[in-house]
C-alpha cells in the first residue's frame, strides 16, 4: 500500500458517530455491553477519546455485496466499540469532542487493511468476529441476522464451504475477512436453516453441537435443497433434534437407525474413537469425521439401519464422493440456470 499522509483533527462526537461502521467490523454492540468492557472504561484515559478513520478517494465496491462506497464517504477503522459505549451503554460519560485520525484509501484492500491492523482481539474470537462482519456484509441486506451464538461459528462456515465447493476453497487454508464474506455468500441459507431448526423448542444440548457437525448439517441442507428433496430436508431436521435430545433407540434392537448409531459412535470416549478424529483440519482423519457424519445423515434420510462401524477407508472414500456427488449438481443447477437465463 502506498504510504498515506495522516490528519488528525477534533470532531464533535455526534459527528465521529455519523461516520459508517467499517464492513468488515465484529460485533461491537455486544462487546460494548460486556462487564468486562464497561470495566476497563471507568477509568479515564485520553486515548478513549482518540479515533481511527479512513476517507474514500474515490468510488469503491464490495466485490462481494456490490455495496459502493462513493468518494467522500467517511468510515471507521477503530473505535467502534468505545463508541457504541458512549452512545448507548453510558450516554452520561459521552465527550463533547474527540480526535480523529484518518487517511485516504483508494481501493477495497486498503479499506480492508484500515481496519486489520487495529483488530488485535484473540484469534479465537477474531476468527468469529469476521463472521460478524461477514454476516453484516451477506446477510443484513437480505433481513437476516445470526441470533443463535450456537450457529456463530467461523470454522463451520469455512469448512462447509470447502466440503461443498473444493474447488473453490481449499480446505484449512484458512480465511482472510474477504474470504470469509465469500464463503459465508455461498452457505449461508444453510446456516439459516440450520439456525431456524435449533432454535425449536425441541432442540436440547444434550449432546453438544460442534462446529463439525454444524458443517455437516450446513452441507447435508445446501445439497437437498439443489436435489429440492423437501422430504430428505423434513428427516434431516428430524435428525438433528434426535442428536441433540440424544434420542437413542436401541431397546432390544441388534440394526440401530443411523442417528442412533451416530450418537453412539460419535459421542464415545476420545480414547475409543478410533476411525476418525473430532475436529476439522486438514487431515484425513478429518475428512473421515466429516465422512461419519454425511454417511449416517444420509443413511437416516433414506431409512437405513447399521451394527457395525464402517472403515476408515470406507469414511475417507464416502467423503470423496460426497463431494463430487455436490460438485456435479452445482454444475447441472448452474448450467439449468443459464439455461434459463438465455
Amino acid at each position: 500500500m502506498k504510504l498515506r499522509e495522516q490528519t488528525r483533527e477534533k470532531i464533535s462526537f455526534n459527528t465521529w458517530r455519523q461516520w459508517l461502521c467499517h464492513p468488515t467490523q465484529r460485533d461491537y454492540k455486544r462487546r460494548a455491553n460486556e462487564p468486562k468492557f464497561n470495566a476497563r472504561m471507568q477509568d479515564y484515559h485520553p486515548d478513549h477519546h482518540e479515533f481511527k478513520g479512513v476517507k474514500c478517494g474515490c468510488d469503491i465496491t464490495n466485490p462481494v455485496t456490490g455495496e459502493v462506497y462513493t468518494k467522500g464517504t467517511e468510515i471507521k477503522s477503530d473505535g467502534h466499540t468505545t463508541t457504541e459505549y458512549y452512545d448507548s451503554v453510558r450516554p452520561d460519560l459521552k465527550p463533547e469532542n474527540v480526535h480523529v485520525t484518518w487517511h485516504e484509501v483508494f481501493t477495497w484492500d486498503e479499506l480492508v487493511k484500515a481496519y486489520e491492523v487495529f483488530d488485535n482481539s484473540d484469534a479465537a474470537e477474531k476468527a468469529n468476529d469476521r463472521l460478524d462482519g461477514a454476516a453484516r456484509a451477506v446477510m443484513h441486506p437480505k433481513g437476516l441476522h445470526i441470533t443463535n451464538p450456537i450457529v456463530r461459528s467461523v470454522t463451520a462456515v469455512e469448512y462447509a464451504a470447502s466440503t461443498c465447493y473444493k474447488e473453490k476453497y481449499i480446505r484449512g487454508a484458512g480465511q482472510t475477512v474477504r474470504e470469509c464474506t465469500l464463503r459465508l455468500d455461498d452457505v449461508y441459507e444453510g446456516l439459516v436453516w440450520v439456525q431456524d431448526v435449533i432454535s425449536d423448542p425441541e432442540f436440547a444440548e444434550e449432546n453438544k453441537l460442534g462446529a463439525p457437525m454444524l458443517a455437516c448439517y450446513i452441507s447435508s441442507y445446501l445439497k437437498y435443497k439443489m436435489l429440492g428433496d423437501e422430504e430428505a430436508i423434513e428427516k434431516l431436521r428430524e435428525f438433528i433434534l434426535y442428536v441433540s435430545q440424544d434420542a437413542r433407540e436401541t431397546r432390544g434392537k441388534k440394526e440401530l437407525d443411523c442417528a442412533t448409531f451416530f450418537m453412539r459412535e460419535y459421542f464415545k470416549e476420545k480414547e475409543k474413537i478410533t476411525s476418525f478424529s473430532k475436529g476439522l483440519n486438514m487431515s484425513d482423519a478429518s475428512k473421515r469425521c466429516q465422512g461419519f457424519i454425511l454417511r449416517m445423515i444420509d443413511g437416516y434420510v433414506k431409512g437405513e439401519t447399521r451394527q457395525k462401524m464402517c472403515t476408515s477407508s470406507d469414511l475417507l472414500s464416502y467423503f470423496n464422493t460426497w463431494q463430487n456427488e455436490f460438485a456435479s449438481l452445482s454444475k447441472i443447477v448452474k448450467q439449468n440456470i443459464i439455461e434459463l437465463a438465455s
